[in-house]
């Protein structure tokens, strides 16, 4: 997401933003995944802190003394994540206050991240979540659609804005 457009109906804001011109500069880019990267390295940690590789057992030992070992490598293709559930946002500012409904699995780290970027004290800022979103919805933290909506809706101080993003848009998010 780059921007937004803030206007009195869905309609009219398709409108607007057919209207803009967006230019960019295009670069190569390396995006393949393969063992043999160049690039390729082993973390000091992942999922959480945990080391990058882990070992049950003595499998040196049991494939010595196997009856049959079967040697082969497997991959799995690319995929690309879709949530399942769009991101939508209705952002009002009420004087100073700010306050999001959204659809999150953490609306504490909303606030967390979003009150510094926005150059809020976090107890200016209220996130309601009737909704928490479930795990197939990339709900677990804020994206850009809160930041935008809150951005739109400081334009408009007391009047709401929502902000939705399109299916089209999932992909990319």
């Amino acid at each position: 997401l780059i921007g937004a457009v803030v206007a009195e109906s869905p309609e009219a804001a398709r409108y607007a933003c057919a209207l803009l011109s967006v230019e960019y500069t295009s670069a190569d880019h390396d995006s393949r995944f393969r063992s043999d990267h160049p690039d390729a390295y082993k973390p000091e940690t992942a999922n959480g802190g945990y080391p990058p590789d882990s070992e049950r057992g003595d499998p040196d030992g049991a494939i010595a003394v196997a009856d049959v070992v079967i040697d082969e490598w497997y991959s799995t293709p690319e995929e690309h994540n879709n949530p399942l559930e769009p991101h939508t946002v209705v952002a009002l500012w009420d004087g100073e206050t700010l306050t999001l409904y959204t659809s999150t699995q953490h609306p504490h780290g909303v606030v967390s991240a979003l009150a510094p970027a926005l150059g809020l004290d976090s107890s200016t800022m209220r996130v309601i979540c009737p909704y928490i979103g479930g795990g197939f919805g990339s709900k677990g933290g804020p994206h850009a659609h809160d930041v935008l909506g809150a951005l739109a809706a400081k334009a408009v101080p007391g009047r709401a804005v929502k902000f939705a993003v399109s299916r089209h848009d999932m992909f990319g998010y």
